[in-house]
């Protein structure tokens, strides 16, 4: 018992000594930090901090614009535009967008019609969207609002107007232009890619009817509706001439093309049509009766051109053009090739970061240039920093003479079209002519790219008219892309696009100077 009050005793004296007061600083500190652990305490609920509206600033959309005229009414479009950083998070419509590291944004959202339509600069807007953009607790919403086909404010297409009487319009220039169709056997329409009807400075057509400002050609032509813009044409004073030429033709040969020679007073719209081997070119007059001819080539169609004499001595020369002479080991060598930078005065398509699509096709073209000129080719650039209209694109090719002509595009997508799952390279061109030389740059691209593969396509198109040699529209990428959009703007990834458009010309020219009979 006494051994037991003894060894109490001693524990109660350690307990004292022990307690925090006769701690060390150190020991004292980590005894308070393990007391809570002991002994928890309720925890107090903060409050949480008053949100504080993100900056109006904080969020530039690019696409739709206010106001802007979309091409459907319902579904869902894109969106795109720019938010701070990632660490915004961005829902359009309630639909969540793709938000990328420096805060550059794209979506496919939903369109929502509003049930009672707003007026905004004396245009009546029936469709929006919503903006939300949160980051922590702090959040925006911004309304950009648009219209759909079904506004009031929305342009029409015009009404078509049968003409009283049946006019004569005649042409104020040299003009290619794409028949719109042409009807098949059961009826169908079907787009006409391969036709071009030909219309010399003081050709004339009768006109019987009228949509907005332009006019439909009487009779159609190949089963195929045209309709000419009033602006290239001019009402003609005399009544449509009489065919005034002989039944056949002279041709001459000449190194690089043939000459066929037609004696007219008067020049006459002719349609063209290549065969798809490239071996035969068709040619037929709208005249009354029309007249028809076929020129079988020696060698493979390179292109071919019209110039048209009036008068009483007045004549019709059509140019077929054979390939230039092609060293194999300098391909490029004395080759005139035209680049064509697309778009200016218009800025074509924008992307996220709102960049240009003009702005990046003539950086393309001045990189593509050095590439070209290092290995030997003459190179021309169609525009620099001063505007050239479409229309004005082929005359400026055929004063170069060219014996190529790129045209570079970055692209969009429609309207109802995800761009997320439809994004990459495409490469156009209109006559068989120049599909060699489109498919041979869609190889190089297209992994260079790395995105979807959107083929090779064959579209009647201003610059993919020009006749005279191979023509591609070269779409290497999509601007709309985030991520394309940042690398495009910068000199190593054009340069990539830049070999890789050379590489493929390069192919083309050696295949053809492989294939030369």
């Amino acid at each position: 018992m006494k051994w037991f009050k003894r060894s109490l005793v001693v524990a109660i004296v350690l307990a004292h000594l022990l307690t925090p007061a006769t701690l060390t600083a150190v020991e004292r500190k980590r005894h308070k930090d393990k007391a809570p652990e002991e002994t928890p305490a309720p925890a107090a609920t903060p409050a949480p901090p008053a949100p504080t509206p993100v900056p109006a600033s904080d969020l530039k959309v690019v696409r739709p614009q206010p106001g802007e005229e979309l091409k459907v009414s319902e579904g869902s479009t894109f969106v795109i535009g720019t938010v701070p950083s990632d660490q915004f998070t961005l829902r359009c419509n309630g639909k969540l967008c793709d938000v990328f590291s420096d805060g550059a944004f794209i979506g496919f959202v939903p369109i929502k019609r509003l049930t009672t339509p707003v007026t905004v600069d004396q245009k009546v807007m029936d469709a929006f969207f919503e903006f939300a953009i949160i980051k922590d607790q702090a959040k925006m919403t911004n309304v950009v609002y648009g219209m759909t086909p079904a506004s009031p404010s929305s342009r029409k297409d015009p009404a078509v107007e049968k003409l009283p009487q049946p006019r004569v319009m005649e042409s104020t220039n040299d003009q290619w232009m794409g028949m719109e169709n042409e009807t098949l056997p059961d009826g169908k329409s079907l787009p006409n890619l391969g036709r071009v009807v030909f219309f010399p400075k003081g050709s004339r057509i009768k006109v019987n009817e009228k949509k907005g400002d332009t006019f439909l050609i009487d009779p159609p032509v190949e089963n195929g509706s045209l309709w000419i813009p009033a602006g290239e044409f001019k009402e003609a004073q005399e009544a449509l001439p009489a065919p005034e030429m002989s039944t056949g033709f002279l041709s001459k040969k000449e190194p690089r093309s043939t000459v066929y020679t037609f004696d007219m007073q008067t020049p006459m719209p002719m349609v063209f049509e290549e065969t798809a081997d490239r071996s035969t070119l068709k040619l037929k007059f709208l005249s009354d009766p029309p007249r028809a001819f076929v020129f079988p080539q020696p060698s493979p169609i390179w292109g071919f051109d019209v110039s048209c004499q009036e008068g009483a001595a007045g004549k019709t020369m059509v140019t077929v053009e054979f390939a230039p002479k092609i060293n194999k080991d300098k391909p490029f060598e004395g080759l005139r090739i035209v680049l064509d930078p697309g778009h200016h005065p218009d800025p074509g398509a924008l992307g996220p970061r709102g960049t240009e699509e003009r702005t990046l096709t003539l950086l393309l073209a001045r990189q593509l240039a050095e590439t070209l000129k290092t290995q030997g080719a003459q190179v021309i650039l169609s525009r620099e920093d001063q505007p050239l209209e479409l229309t004005q694109r082929p005359v400026k090719f055929k004063a170069s003479n060219p014996d190529l002509v790129i045209s570079l595009h970055f692209n969009s997508v429609a309207d109802e079209e995800d761009p997320r799952t439809r994004w990459g390279t495409q490469d156009i061109y209109l006559y068989p002519h120049s599909q060699p030389l489109a498919k041979s740059i869609h190889r190089y691209l297209t992994p260079t790219v790395r995105g979807h593969d959107l083929s090779v396509v064959q579209r009647n198109l201003v610059v993919t008219r020009f006749a005279a040699c191979p023509v591609v529209l070269v779409e290497s990428t999509h601007i709309i892309m985030p991520e394309e959009e940042k690398k495009l703007l910068t000199p190593e990834y054009r340069e990539e696009l830049a070999k890789a458009i050379a590489d493929g010309i390069s192919n083309f020219l050696l295949g053809e100077a492989g294939a030369k009979r």
